[in-house]
């Protein structure tokens, strides 16, 4: 298991202040900047090799995420709630576009969530970068019956579909698929 030590430096007058966390190994985890308590610009977190992990804004809350090989994992905005001091985090959901991408570098998925849950159209894609499935979520992330479209890795339609699906059956369809598509 690795081990985490924080130091983070605070003078009561000042308003900024520069935040880092170490590794137990004294490689650095995260940096960033707190301005009047809270962090504010971009905050940066790395894998314990220095290669970066995630950068964070929070100013405008894009998020970018990294395989520890560079490659862009996922990437995509959060909306900031409450601040809670007593962790010093904010409470925050997804929202807006979000990207994911295999380690190969090729698309995963793509759609929109609001209110931390997936709405409207949605593409997930198989490692080859082949459609693997397409269809539409509604408020709370809800698939839409009779909008879900499944496709093989040729790209070719795969009858992975049951006919006239019940709201239940779209739940384990997607579930289904994004499992297919990540171990393919």
């Amino acid at each position: 298991a690795k081990s985490l030590a924080k130091t983070a430096s605070f003078i009561d007058s000042r308003e900024e202040s520069e935040f880092k966390e170490y590794y137990i190994t004294d490689e650095i985890k995260s940096k960033g900047f707190y301005i009047k308590g809270k962090k504010k610009g971009e905050v940066k977190e790395f894998y314990e090799s220095g290669k970066i992990k995630e950068i964070e804004n929070f100013d405008n809350g894009k998020i970018t995420r990294f395989f520890e090989n560079g490659k862009v994992k996922e990437t995509g905005f959060v909306k900031y709630g409450e601040y809670i001091s007593g962790i010093g985090e904010y409470n925050s959901e997804t929202t807006g576009e979000w990207k994911e991408y295999y380690e190969n570098g090729k698309l995963k998925s793509i759609g929109i969530y609001s209110s931390g849950g997936r709405v409207g159209k949605w593409q997930q894609y198989h490692n080859n970068g082949q459609l693997s499935g397409s269809g539409s979520y509604k408020e709370g992330g809800v698939p839409v019956p009779d909008s879900w479209t499944t496709f093989d890795r040729s790209g070719q339609k795969d009858g992975f579909n049951i006919p006239e699906p019940q709201e239940s059956d779209y739940k384990v369809i997607c579930g289904l698929i994004a499992a297919r598509a990540k171990s393919s």
